[in-house]
């Protein structure tokens, strides 16, 4: 049997040599150049999620804002509703994201969970938004949950609702006020 040889078997072998030392050299390069974080990009937006319907009516527990922008808000309204207005990095848009995001807020014993499009909140704020809707707790302590998740260019913003399952119809209707009220500006 005659084979063809190529005729510089060593030249071929010097020359991709040389095209791995250049690639490799250009992955260092390219590694050594600090990709922009998240921070980094979302830092310049201001916006804000503001609830009208709700100044004034309830009672702060906690305000913060960290480094990367994020920012939370815990309030009380009545001694019986538990309010969270969130500003957090974006997830991606679907509703297994948006459960995740949820689920890692640290409710437990989750049930009943039923999330979907929010077309009224999208509308009104013209960025897509989910209602999730779910039990948390058991027994006495079973709480009833509204939230709504908004997904904006920069931001996510999560405003959370929990109230005692013996008094959530008595306070759906403020609830539901709260929602209507949205409004998204921007501070810059």
């Amino acid at each position: 049997m005659n084979r063809k040889r190529w005729p510089s078997s060593a030249a071929a072998l010097v020359l991709c040599f040389f095209l791995l030392a250049g690639c490799r050299s250009a992955q260092v390069t390219a590694e050594a150049t600090p990709s922009p974080t998240v921070g980094d990009i979302l830092a310049p937006s201001n916006l804000t999620l503001s609830v009208p319907a709700l100044e004034g009516m309830a009672d702060k527990i906690l305000e913060k804002s960290n480094p990367d922008g994020t920012s939370q808000k815990i309030l009380l309204y009545d001694a019986t509703v538990g309010i969270t207005i969130s500003r957090v990095i974006p997830v991606g848009f679907s509703e297994d994201a948006v459960f995740a995001q949820i689920i890692d807020t640290g409710s437990t014993n989750v049930s009943d969970l039923v999330i979907a499009q929010d077309d009224a909140v999208s509308a009104a704020l013209t960025y897509p938004a989910w209602r999730v809707t779910y039990l948390t707790g058991e027994n006495e302590d079973t709480r009833q949950n509204t939230d709504i998740y908004i997904q904006t260019d920069a931001w996510d913003f999560y405003f959370h609702t929990d109230v005692p399952i013996d008094n959530a119809k008595d306070y759906s209707a403020v609830i539901e006020s709260w929602i209507a009220s949205f409004t998204l500006t921007d501070a810059e």
